[in-house]
C-alpha cells in the first residue's frame, strides 16, 4: 500500500538553520487515523512524512510492532518546534515517546534526518498550517 492511498497528502517543510526542505505529508487527526499510522507501509520516500494531530500537548505513546520500516519520531511542541527527536525499528513492541510534552508528531525516513542534520529547535510549518491543525 503506497502512503498516498492512505491519507490524501499535504505539503509540509522543516526549516533548519541551512536548509528548507519540503515533505509530501499525510495527516492523521483521527483516533482511528493515529492508531493506524503507518502500519502496512512497505517503504517511505525520503520526502514524505505523516504527521500526527493531537488536541493539546502531553505525551502520546508511539509503537512500531506493525511498521515494516524504520522511523524517526519528530515530537513537536504546540508552536510546530521540534522539540525531541526518536527512532523506532520495525516490529518493535517498546513504547517511543518525546521527553518533553508535544502536540504534533512528525514521522519521517530517517535518512532524512541525518541527510539534512535535523535538530531540536528547527521548525515544521505550512503555508496554511494554522487552519489544517486548529
Amino acid at each position: 500500500m503506497l502512503l498516498a492511498c492512505l491519507l490524501a497528502l499535504t505539503t509540509f517543510f522543516i526549516e533548519t538553520p541551512t536548509e528548507k526542505i519540503k515533505l509530501n505529508t499525510s495527516i492523521a487527526k483521527t483516533c482511528l487515523e493515529r492508531e493506524k499510522g503507518l502500519q502496512g507501509v512497505a517503504e517511505l520516500k525520503e520526502h514524505n512524512a505523516m504527521l500526527f494531530i493531537f488536541n493539546e500537548q502531553g505525551y502520546y505513546p508511539f509503537w512500531m510492532d506493525k511498521t515494516k520500516m524504520p522511523l524517526a519520531f519528530l515530537f513537536l511542541n504546540s508552536k510546530y518546534v521540534i522539540v525531541d527527536i526518536k527512532y523506532g525499528v520495525p516490529y518493535s513492541k517498546k513504547i517511543i515517546r518525546g521527553k518533553h510534552p508535544y502536540q504534533y508528531v512528525l514521522e519521517v525516513n530517517p535518512k532524512l534526518v541525518l541527510k539534512y542534520n535535523i535538530k531540536n529547535g528547527d521548525k515544521v510549518y505550512q503555508d496554511k498550517l494554522n487552519s489544517l491543525l486548529n
